[in-house]
């Protein structure tokens, strides 16, 4: 895990969690904090020891115990950021991230939710849990390979520009087209893959 790199994320999730969450509570924190780990698993342990002392069932995330004891406000939302602050500011520096799978978003989701074991990846069926785990695998590429997450980054807009033609609309996010037009629960989840797969069908006979 890079401290260094990850005090950053955790300072811009505390000053404008907006541009990087759908919602500023535990349950987006969660999902981000999950998409975060795809990429720098060293981050899990830091989280769990930070809210270690936070009461709740054993298989509950350390965010949604918080969620479960103060709920899904702004005060527990500011309470896991404060909590892991303290934590990094008792770490000695960590310069390495990792390890990193090297799968890109799709390759970490796509096949869970094809085969419908949505609980593999996700805490929650929902596009707003898919659009947090993203906003926490782009940060946490960012952090560790920035030319990945240039092409990352390229292959998210080519697809909202290919979302926006499919449904003839101005510019948008394709989480938001998507809970629009497809739903905001485990359909719209299903549906982000399968139209996924369907842009990639077309970039792929595109550059035969």
């Amino acid at each position: 895990m890079s401290s260094d790199g990850f005090r950053g994320v955790v300072n811009a999730l505390r000053s404008s969690p907006c541009r990087m969450l759908d919602n500023a509570c535990p349950i987006a924190l969660d999902a981000f904090f999950c998409g975060y780990w795809g990429i720098d698993q060293g981050i899990k342990a830091l989280i769990s020891e930070a809210l270690s002392d936070v009461e709740g069932p054993s298989g509950l995330s350390p965010c949604a115990r918080v969620y479960l004891a103060m709920g899904q406000g702004q005060p527990s939302f500011k309470i896991i950021l404060d909590r892991i602050d303290e934590t990094l500011l008792r770490m000695p520096p960590v310069e390495e991230a990792g390890p990193y799978s090297g799968f890109s978003f799709i390759q970490l989701v796509g096949d869970s939710i094809r085969k419908g074991r949505l609980g593999i990846v996700l805490g929650e069926p929902t596009v707003s849990w898919l659009q947090n785990y993203y906003s926490g695998f782009e940060s946490a590429l960012a952090n560790l390979n920035p030319d990945l997450f240039t092409e990352e980054s390229e292959r998210m807009k080519a697809f909202n520009l290919w979302l926006q033609q499919r449904y003839r609309i101005g510019p948008s996010s394709c989480w938001r087209a998507i809970r629009t037009f497809e739903g905001a629960g485990e359909t719209g989840v299903h549906a982000f893959v399968k139209l996924w797969d369907q842009f990639q069908a077309v970039n792929d006979n595109d550059g035969q």
